[in-house]
């Protein structure tokens, strides 16, 4: 994009949007590691108090071994996690089987003539704001399953 602004100025302000976007890219990518395993680790916190100055020091060993291990290869990664992402995930599903089991009826939530029914009904009752966040609702778990899936 540079080589088509005529003038040296605008082509000072293309290089340094350039230099912004991917500075704001590098922040981001150390930032976010950090942010995730700090919050997971504040979980400690609320099953007891006595962890609290442990918090920090916890965090630092497992950013640290993370960053250590990331240099060794995606693999090495991957070996580590595994593992623990495969016990993570059968949890999630005996928690949502037992969950299922004893209210059976959150399956109906699956069934897209429910949300048209409520669509429908709100119309007819001219009640667009909650049409409207029926709408936003939707387009909110559509987009949120799309993110999460490719993340």
């Amino acid at each position: 994009a540079s080589r088509n602004a005529k003038t040296k100025g605008k082509r000072l302000i293309i290089i340094s949007i350039g230099m912004l976007g991917a500075a704001m890219f590098y922040a981001d990518a150390m930032i976010t590691p950090a942010i995730s395993v700090i919050s997971a680790i504040e979980g400690i916190e609320l099953i007891t108090p006595a962890f609290s100055a442990y918090i920090v020091p916890i965090t630092l060993v497992i950013i640290f071994g993370l960053f250590w291990t990331q240099s060794k290869g995606t693999g090495a990664v991957g070996f580590m996690f595994g593992p623990v992402m495969l016990i993570w995930f059968l949890v999630l599903a005996m928690l949502g089987i037992y969950n299922i089991i004893q209210e059976p009826s959150v399956l109906l939530a699956l069934n897209p003539v429910y949300a048209f029914i409520a669509i429908f009904y709100s119309l007819h009752n001219a009640r667009c704001c909650r049409v409207m966040c029926y709408r936003c609702g939707i387009s909110l778990c559509r987009y949120g399953a799309f993110w999460k899936k490719s993340n």
